[in-house]
């Protein structure tokens, strides 16, 4: 199965594509875990384009890819905005949590999830488009499934 979905750069058509992906995903995914793992990558990956790669173009488009195929799942986001910092992924360094609550840090914990919950991950950046591919593994049982 393979989707296609469009959005631009605003918090509330990303929340139409996000609401889109998750019936998609419930339709051919039975793991609840994999479903969850794939909706938290990928709001958080729109949520950065939105915010950093489109931050001052709300009318500029946002594409989505998701294909499920097997035990795998798929998604590519596409973007025509800034590219990302020195061209490559962000390394998602697990945030320091043992500091002070006033030294709490109020962001920067996306790419952290985005690594931890993608199996593997790619960016580059073609004639002024970024591309973001996740890949994810789908445990073949039923739900709940444990990742592995």
């Amino acid at each position: 199965m393979t989707c296609h979905f469009d959005c631009a750069a605003q918090d509330l058509a990303v929340r139409d594509v996000m609401i889109r992906l998750r019936a998609a995903l419930v339709e051919r995914v039975p793991c609840r875990d994999a479903r969850s793992s794939v909706e938290i990558a990928v709001a958080e990956g729109l949520n950065n384009i939105v915010e950093h790669a489109l931050c001052d173009q709300p009318q500029a488009r946002i594409h989505v890819k998701l294909m499920v195929e097997g035990g795998q799942i798929f998604v590519r986001l596409r973007d025509e905005g800034r590219a990302m910092p020195g061209w490559r992924l962000p390394k998602g360094k697990p945030t320091d949590l043992n500091v002070g609550l006033q030294d709490l840090p109020e962001g920067g914990f996306g790419w952290g999830m985005i690594h931890m919950l993608a199996d593997q991950l790619d960016y580059s950046r073609i004639d002024g488009v970024n591309r973001l591919k996740m890949w994810f593994h789908v445990d073949g049982s039923e739900t709940p499934c444990a990742r592995g």
